[in-house]
């Protein structure tokens, strides 16, 4: 697996760091938990201040990519983030 940096750009209001990344694999689509565990390596960040939006595999190719947020800090994580639908029936 190669990672690329595509894009980077600081999201102040929103206390996070925005990056696009374009991955090189040789088989399937990556997994995320194997996705966060590369960027908090090549960031030097936790892994709980990271949170992977999307990956998209480009059709036919080894190619794909990933769009990924980097918070200021885990509180900032668990306020950003939605809530998922079994936590809003409760």
């Amino acid at each position: 697996m190669k990672l690329t940096k595509n894009e980077k750009k600081e999201n102040k209001l929103l206390n996070r760091t925005e990056l696009i990344y374009e991955i090189q694999t040789d088989g399937p689509t990556i997994k995320k938990e194997t996705l966060v565990d590369e960027i908090a390596k090549l960031e030097k960040k936790d892994k709980e201040q990271i949170v992977i939006v999307i990956i998209k595999q480009v059709f036919g190719k080894t190619k794909c990519y990933a769009t990924v947020y980097i918070y200021d800090s885990k509180e900032k994580v668990l306020k950003r983030q939605k809530k998922k639908k079994e936590e809003i029936k409760k």
